[in-house]
Order: C-alpha cells, then sequence, then structure tokens
C-alpha cells in the first residue's frame, strides 16, 4: 500500500496522491441548470478538512457505501482548485471523484469530531469569513415550518423547488434568567 498524504500536504504536482479521509458530510447539490452533484466533507487525521465532489457519471454503489463517520482511503481522483461564493473549508483544493477512482475502507486513526466551533460574540460581531462555513454550538429555542421555495433558473422552466428551514439559537453559556 501506498504511503498516505495528509489533506494539507496536497498539491498539484504531487502524481496520484491517495489519502485517508474521513467522511465528515454528505449531500447532494441541485441546481436550476440541472447539473446535479454530490458533496462530500472529509477531514484527515490531523483535522484538516477537504470538500470533495462526485459527479452524476460516478457509481451510485460508491456513494452508498462512503458513510458518514467511516475512514476511506482513496486514489485516483482529480485534484481542482476550489473556487465558489461560498466554500465550506478553507482548503484551496476541491477532490473530484470520478468511476477512475479508488476507494477502499481504513482503520479509524482518530475519534476527534473535527469540529471548530466560533464563538457566539464573534458571530453577532461580525467577525466570522461571510464566504466560509462554521460550527455552531447553541440552544436551540425556534424552528419555523418547513418551507417551499423556487429557485430561479435562467430559462422558461429552468425553475426548480427547494425547501428551507429557519431556526434560532442562543449561546449556551449565558445561564437563564428565571421568573
Amino acid at each position: 500500500m501506498s504511503q498516505f498524504t495528509l489533506l494539507a500536504n496536497l498539491d498539484l504536482s504531487i502524481k496520484n496522491p491517495t489519502v485517508r479521509v474521513k467522511v465528515i458530510s454528505k449531500w447532494r447539490v441541485n441546481s436550476p441548470s440541472r447539473i446535479h452533484k454530490n458533496t462530500i466533507l472529509f477531514c484527515d487525521e490531523k483535522g484538516v478538512t477537504i470538500q470533495g465532489t462526485i459527479r452524476d457519471a460516478f457509481p451510485k454503489s460508491f456513494e452508498t457505501i462512503m458513510n458518514e463517520g467511516e475512514w476511506f482511503g482513496i486514489t485516483n481522483f482529480k485534484l481542482e482548485h476550489s473556487f465558489g461564493r461560498v466554500r465550506m473549508t478553507k482548503n484551496r483544493y476541491n477532490v473530484i471523484l470520478s468511476e477512475k477512482s479508488i476507494i477502499f475502507k481504513s482503520e479509524p486513526t482518530t475519534y476527534c469530531n473535527y469540529y471548530a466551533f466560533k464563538p457566539f460574540g464573534s458571530i453577532i460581531c461580525g467577525l466570522a469569513h461571510p464566504m466560509y462555513c462554521i460550527d455552531l454550538y447553541g440552544a436551540l429555542v425556534g424552528v419555523g415550518s418547513l418551507e417551499t421555495y423556487v429557485l430561479q433558473g435562467d430559462g422558461v422552466g429552468d425553475n426548480s423547488l427547494d425547501n428551507k428551514l429557519v431556526f434560532s439559537l442562543i449561546n449556551p453559556e449565558i445561564p437563564a434568567i428565571a421568573f
């Protein structure tokens, strides 16, 4: 077996790297242009995260065996610069999985949850960078109804439906006042 490359050490100049990653989260991205992709958030044993993309041509069997919380070795993937209005990680690259990618189960190397919670004060003051997603921890105090809305497309008939849920969090470190 080849040596694993840490996510922080990935570079376009490395030929055919093999990484060992934990699947943190995965979701499907639907767009008005009908280009659908599955996105996966990976993390290595050092806590470095990277976003991965599975194109529609990728076999569905690989998508279903990659369960959240499990460790995998991945090789034969494409590495691209990460562009986008909103990025899930600060990593400059995105892992693109294709039908040529080789995915195999790997033993867990650590049991850390890899969250990097931001203090509520920095969020309220606007100190979090709006381009990056953040981890929050709070007490859920209000949940709205699931609302359906229309994503506007470029042309006639390109609209698709999506859902949103509005909720409120409070800082759990502030003690509740009893009345």
